[in-house]
C-alpha cells in the first residue's frame, strides 16, 4: 500500500514539474515577445 502511494506521489510530482516548466517557458516567451513588440 505504501509503495503505491510513493509511486503515485512520484508521478504527480513529475507531472507538476513538467507543468511548471511548460508554464515558465510560456511566460518567458511572452516576456520576450512583449519586449520585442514594445521597445
Amino acid at each position: 500500500m505504501r509503495l503505491l502511494i510513493i509511486i503515485a506521489a512520484y508521478f504527480i510530482f513529475k507531472e507538476a514539474i513538467q507543468f511548471l516548466a511548460e508554464k515558465s517557458k510560456h511566460l518567458a516567451y511572452a516576456h520576450d515577445y512583449s519586449f520585442t513588440v514594445i521597445p
